[in-house]
């Protein structure tokens, strides 16, 4: 019974990764105070809602790239430098995804790569 048990939770375990997908909402990693929500590609883009979650306003501007289970890019998206006051939150509409829409859907991962990140 024990070895059964074991042996389950292991199965477990391992099919986790392949049920994980990227959030809709979330931190950006090294983007403190800047996070994302709503995150969502369409058949005209992507769209995004940007925060800053700080006390001081922010210069951002960042690249989002999906990424599948075997670690290949599959897409990305690139948010336009812009200022964000203190508890502000912008949309981002209808932005260009390049690369494939259906498969940026099901990465399992975003991999951010912020280019301007000032607080001011």
């Amino acid at each position: 019974m024990k070895k059964t048990a074991i042996a389950l939770l292991l199965i477990l375990i391992a099919a986790i990764p392949a049920f994980a997908a990227f959030g809709s909402n979330g931190q950006i990693p090294g983007g403190e105070p800047v996070e994302y929500r709503g995150l969502k590609i369409t058949s005209e883009g992507v769209n995004v809602i940007i925060i800053n979650r700080g006390d001081k306003p922010v210069k951002f501007s960042a690249a989002c790239t999906f990424v599948n289970e075997r670690r290949a890019e599959v897409g990305d998206f690139f948010i336009e430098e812009t200022t964000l006051a203190p508890l502000e939150q912008k949309q981002f509409s209808k932005v260009y995804l390049k690369g494939d829409a259906k498969l940026s859907k099901k990465a399992e991962s975003l991999r951010w790569t912020i280019y301007t990140l000032e607080v001011q």
